[in-house]
């Protein structure tokens, strides 16, 4: 159930999700905002259904400990393997997934019913994309491409990088000679790459960012439950399992108009546990 007066919880497996968290930010400056990410054990679109279950419930429950009125699963793999599992193990949580809401966007922006979408290996491998996409007989010709070194080129703040472009450049070819006129960035550390991405995927290609729709859907999901807005502006609490330059650079790169606060926690010990490994950004 929603309500007034709490945060809004966002967990993604590394730095990606803070795209989603700096859309909220923008949108609803007066929402509070708890975000986690498991820098730790980031990739998980390459590890096992079973391992992003559990990963996604300890993520869960470490943002369950700042009572948010919803958690934003800002990560395309648990949104695609995890999302129904969270729902059950969870059941008084308000989830929100990323799929979803892309799915519904690149079927609105579409001209010709030529659709890519890029992920993870898990991702991809689940068929959430493609079931969404091609439910109800719609006419839609859907390429799917799991491109699994975007996550650690983002991971390693190589956004521009001519390695990221070269890489980019293979991974999409297959999509351009599709004549792929939607792109659905489908894991949240894509939109880091978004201008290497876009250069791949080839001129009049619209690309749809998970960030923007789900943030859009946020504020829908509030207003609908009547969900009174924040006063004031508060700046976004962020905690991560493990912390290293390029995730203070990410920080900086998307929230660092703002004072921000990051620490390094364990899911096994409570924030308070871990005071003295914090930074203040901003």
């Amino acid at each position: 159930m929603l309500s007034g007066n709490r945060p809004i919880g966002v967990f993604d497996s590394g730095v990606g999700g803070l795209t989603v968290v700096q859309k909220i930010v923008r949108l609803l400056p007066a929402e509070r905002v708890v975000y986690f990410g498991d820098t730790a054990r980031v990739p998980y679109g390459t590890k096992s259904p079973d391992a992003v279950r559990t990963f996604a419930a300890e993520d869960t429950a470490f943002l369950l400990r700042f009572d948010p009125s919803m958690i934003v699963i800002a990560c395309h793999t648990v949104s695609s393997l995890a999302a129904g599992y969270l729902a059950r193990k969870f059941p008084t949580v308000s989830f929100l997934d990323v799929v979803t809401p892309s799915a519904e966007k690149a079927l609105s922006v579409t001209r010709t019913g030529r659709i890519g979408v890029i992920g993870t290996p898990a991702t991809i491998a689940s068929g959430a994309y493609q079931k969404i996409l091609c439910a109800d007989g719609r006419n839609i010709r859907v390429t799917a491409k799991a491109c699994p070194l975007f996550v650690p080129l983002a991971e390693e703040g190589w956004y521009d990088h001519r390695v990221a472009r070269e890489i980019a450049c293979i991974y999409l070819r297959e999509l351009r000679r599709k004549k792929i006129d939607t792109l659905i960035l489908g894991c949240t550390h894509y939109p880091l790459l978004k201008k290497v991405i876009r250069h791949a995927a080839g001129p009049g290609v619209r690309l749809v960012d998970a960030s923007e729709e789900v943030a859009a859907k946020v504020k829908d999901m509030l207003a609908a439950a009547g969900v009174p807005a924040g006063t004031r502006p508060s700046p976004p609490r962020i905690f991560f399992s493990d912390v290293h330059p390029h995730v203070q650079a990410t920080v900086v790169r998307f929230l660092g108009g703002r004072k921000t606060v990051v620490r390094r926690v364990s899911l096994e010990r409570p924030p308070a546990a871990e005071r003295g490994e914090r930074s203040c950004i901003g």
